[in-house]
């Protein structure tokens, strides 16, 4: 699907494209259905949780697990990243500098607790993103800013003139400090 991004992009048939990313191959990631007491790599996540429900939050080969599926995550979403760097652009970049990479999860914490869920964003240095970077915002009564802020910024570099994106209520506007 990877390749099939980079060729839409790179002829222009699209400028928009969501990617979810499949569970992998239990065998890419040390992990058999069943191992633990789990009934699938789903399961594994969850009684991995730092929290109440994680059972195995002490088991040193169900996290090694859980940490190589976050490590063949990251590979597809760098090697999706290497794809776009390899398109020339007219002006000397390249197509990744043109497009933003958007890559985020529902596991925030070994769970679906949106607290402390890290985004990460690829590409999109001719929309006014620097990369190499880790930004932190602060939180106040335990929240930080909402996802929705990151949604204005990227609606924003690409043109659309909006300060809300979904829940008004929740939305405060773009990120400060994210594009430059």
């Amino acid at each position: 699907m990877s390749h099939l991004v980079q060729m839409a992009f790179a002829c222009d048939l699209t400028r928009v494209v969501l990617l979810g990313v499949a569970q992998p191959f239990d065998d890419l990631f040390g992990y058999t259905s069943g191992n633990w007491g789990t009934t699938d790599s789903h399961d594994l996540i969850h009684k991995t949780s730092y929290g109440n429900a994680g059972t195995l939050k002490s088991n040193v080969d169900a996290m090694n697990a859980v940490t190589k599926l976050h490590q063949v995550e990251c590979d597809q979403f760098t090697a999706m990243l290497d794809l776009l760097r390899q398109v020339p652009e007219s002006d000397g970049s390249t197509l990744l500098d043109h497009t933003i990479v958007l890559w985020c999860s529902q596991i925030g914490e070994h769970g679906h607790d949106l607290d402390y869920l890290p985004w990460i964003v690829g590409g999109g240095s001719a929309a006014g993103f620097k990369p190499g970077r880790y930004l932190k915002y602060p939180r106040t009564n335990g929240k930080g800013a909402p996802h929705n802020n990151l949604f204005v910024s990227i609606a924003q570099a690409m043109g659309l003139q909006t300060n809300t994106f979904g829940n008004a209520s929740v939305c405060t506007g773009p990120l400060d400090r994210l594009r430059v």
